[in-house]
């Protein structure tokens, strides 16, 4: 993830009103899990959803993403922080309908799986909350190119979606 996009992800969280509800789905390394964190100035709870299946071997990923929880907690004690380690399809049954201000959404790139984190996590989301995600291009794109089901799972299921910097995706629950 670039700077502009963390940069983008940092001004959203801050303009959530109140203690934040938040889920990232798909966490990796946290890299954007840690600006979420310390960028939710009203306190609140923030949680990452994702199975850790990757080709990195060992526990490295899962090694990051603890270190990651705990420097949130560490330097925003506002905030409690929870790591989930299973699939989106099973962790969006932890979560009440409309109860989210903002989902992030950076799991599984597949068309088939995009799609049903939207659905899914769409659901989830409150009035005025926001669902995003990341690595979406346009077509000819190296965004596309690398992750073409992000794309096309998001103009199918999405209307009045907006790119907003870089790779980011987001819409708004009206």
């Amino acid at each position: 993830m670039k700077g502009q996009e963390l940069r983008w992800i940092v001004r959203t969280v801050r303009m959530i009103k109140g203690p934040a509800e938040i889920v990232e789905v798909g966490s990796f390394k946290g890299r954007s899990l840690i600006a979420t964190g310390l960028s939710m100035t009203n306190g609140g709870r923030l949680f990452s959803i994702d199975s850790n299946q990757t080709k990195t071997p060992g526990t490295w990923v899962q090694d990051h993403l603890a270190i990651a929880l705990k420097l949130i907690m560490d330097l925003n004690s506002e905030v409690f922080a929870q790591h989930f380690k299973m699939k989106s399809k099973k962790a969006v049954e932890l979560f009440k309908d409309n109860s989210l201000d903002y989902v992030f959404i950076d799991g599984d790139h597949s068309y088939e799986e995009v799609c049903h984190d939207i659905d899914a996590w769409r659901m989830k989301v409150k009035k005025g909350g926001i669902l995003a995600g990341h690595d979406y291009g346009e077509p000819g794109t190296e965004a596309n190119k690398k992750h073409p089901g992000v794309y096309h799972a998001v103009k199918h299921k999405i209307k009045g979606v907006t790119n907003e910097v870089g790779t980011i995706w987001s819409w708004i629950k009206l």
